[in-house]
């Protein structure tokens, strides 16, 4: 008996799917991959009481000084780690939004990350 070995994925010996398909479960995977990780690894992870949540995840790293300069304003004490090198208009722009809507900083620094984002779309789209 002869088989095309083309028709096959050579991986689990099953008809080759349509790249539709394939590109959809690799993007299904990713989504996986990250609710596991929020849901069923977090007990094994150390605890951030200062900032809970998965919204806070978006806030690392600089994140977190950029929420620090937005709640506090910028600070210098030598011998810290200090924010000021950390350019105004990202920070600014947040405020702004914070004032406006009312929402949580993090949410507002969201917003302010995508809209530029969504405008760098529109400017790289001409």
């Amino acid at each position: 008996m002869s088989v095309d070995v083309g028709q096959y994925d050579r991986r689990n010996e099953s008809p080759a799917a349509p790249e539709h398909a394939k590109r959809f479960s690799q993007r299904g995977g990713r989504v996986g991959e990250v609710l596991f990780g929020q849901w069923f690894l977090r007990p094994f992870l150390p605890p951030s009481p200062a900032r809970p949540g998965i919204l806070h995840a978006f806030a690392n790293f600089n994140g977190r000084s950029y929420v620090d300069i937005v709640d506090a304003g910028y600070s210098f004490t030598r011998g810290k780690p200090s924010n000021v090198a950390f350019f105004p208009a990202y920070p600014a722009l947040g405020a702004i939004i914070r004032k406006i809507t009312r929402l949580p900083t993090v949410v507002a620094l969201l917003i302010v990350s995508h809209g530029c984002l969504a405008a760098a779309f529109v400017v790289l789209y001409r």
